[in-house]
C-alpha cells in the first residue's frame, strides 16, 4: 500500500471517529431532553390529577348536600 492510501485510510478513521463522537454528544442531549421532559410531564399529571380530585370533592360535598347532584326532582 502506497504512502498516500495509508494517509487517506488515517484522514477517514480521524473523520469517522470525530462522526462518532459528535453523534454520541447529540444522543447524549436527546436522553437529558427526553428525560427533563418526563419530568415535566409527571409534574402536569401530578398538577392535573389534584384538580380531578379537588373536583371530585366538590361533587361528593354537593351530592351529600342535596342529595343528588341535579338537584331534587
Amino acid at each position: 500500500m502506497s504512502p498516500n492510501a495509508y494517509a487517506e485510510l488515517y484522514a477517514e478513521k480521524c473523520r469517522l471517529g470525530l462522526d462518532l463522537a459528535y453523534r454520541e454528544r447529540q444522543l447524549d442531549a436527546l436522553r437529558r431532553q427526553a428525560r427533563i421532559d418526563q419530568a415535566a410531564a409527571a409534574r402536569e399529571r401530578q398538577h392535573l390529577q389534584r384538580r380531578i380530585d379537588a373536583l371530585i370533592r366538590v361533587v361528593r360535598k354537593l351530592h351529600e348536600e342535596r342529595g343528588s347532584i341535579t338537584g331534587p326532582r
